[in-house]
């Protein structure tokens, strides 16, 4: 590989020559078909992760409907894929794999602790403390 020598990193990859923007990194997620792409002009793309879609939402993804499915394709029957350009910190992709990781697991993503801000959900009120409070007026 060459390196940079400013952060010594790579540039280009040694075996096949491709320059560091044109990289994807993928991460595959065990047993399941959810995936996780960062490919080299920023972009995400997110693969079987419908049950976060409040999340992904909220932070300004996007479900695009109509898939090029690759050979194999019974395989991502049913699997829809979320992308963003937006480019995001490296808490905010922290917090997207470990929503990922859940889901993998078919857990709730729901209650992961310290939920970045661009990510948050409005929670809904709760009905008996609406109820209380207006149980709760002066009568007038």
């Amino acid at each position: 590989m060459s390196c940079n020598s400013e952060d010594a990193s790579p540039s280009q990859c040694g075996a096949c020559g491709v320059e560091k923007s044109g990289w994807t990194l993928v991460r595959r997620f065990p047993n399941s078909h959810v995936t996780l792409e960062l490919t080299g002009d920023g972009t995400i793309l997110l693969r079987g992760v419908d049950a976060m879609a409040p999340y992904l939402w909220r932070a300004g993804f996007n479900r695009e409907v109509f898939v090029d499915p690759p050979a194999g394709a019974h395989r991502w029957r049913g699997v829809g894929v979320w992308y963003s350009t937006f480019r995001f910190t490296r808490y905010e992709l922290d917090f997207v794999e470990a929503c990922c990781e859940r889901v993998s697991r078919n857990e709730a993503v729901g209650n992961i602790p310290e939920t970045p801000w661009l990510f948050r959900v409005p929670g809904q009120r709760r009905s008996e403390r609406f109820s209380q409070l207006s149980l709760s007026g002066s009568g007038r």
